[in-house]
């Protein structure tokens, strides 16, 4: 499973995205959406607006990424950290290289799952959706999958888990104040 529980939510490091959306959402992508959350525009219709469950209408904004500190505290990234990220997940697309591109990803940083995939619903629906159902075709043939049915080998799973085993234990753990006794 390359989904990992963090304080009683699901939440998936940014390396393991490409593997679970089975390439839709590549690293580039990935790099792309951290560095510039606007990079993906929003859009909107009357007639998906009035459906909560529709993915046009479902989607605000890219997943905010974090990292878990060593003492289990969560702590939201700027965006502007990852501008460097987008060069170098180019140049190891440049170089052929699949899992390159995804080491170029930076270790031990997540998203939440919800999330990513509400993006990937969005996704899609705009790109690939909406052309197959003007066209009265197929819809249902890309899904998320948390464990990919792609058999990954050890190395890989170590390389997309790499820095996260701190993150796995981390539970925010909060004190109640009894205001009297009993």
């Amino acid at each position: 499973m390359l989904t990992v529980r963090i304080n009683y939510r699901s939440a998936i490091p940014i390396r393991a995205i490409p593997f679970c959306s089975h390439g839709f959402l590549t690293a580039t992508a990935v790099a792309g959406f951290l560095a510039s959350p606007n990079s993906i525009p929003a859009e909107y219709d009357q007639q998906s607006s009035e459906d909560v469950n529709h993915p046009l209408s479902r989607y605000d904004r890219p997943p905010a990424p974090f990292r878990v500190t060593s003492p289990g505290q969560i702590e939201q990234l700027h965006p502007g950290i990852f501008s460097a990220v987008v060069d170098a997940v180019k140049v190891a697309v440049d170089a052929g290289d699949q899992m390159a591109s995804i080491r170029a990803l930076p270790p031990g940083i997540f998203v939440w799952l919800d999330e990513i995939k509400t993006l990937f619903d969005f996704l899609d629906f705009q790109y690939h959706r909406q052309e197959y159902d003007a066209r009265d075709e197929v819809t249902n043939f890309r899904y998320w999958m948390d464990e990919p049915f792609v058999g990954i080998d050890v190395a890989s799973t170590s390389m997309i888990m790499e820095d996260i085993a701190h993150a796995a234990e981390a539970v925010i753990r909060r004190t109640v104040k009894r205001s009297g006794p009993g």
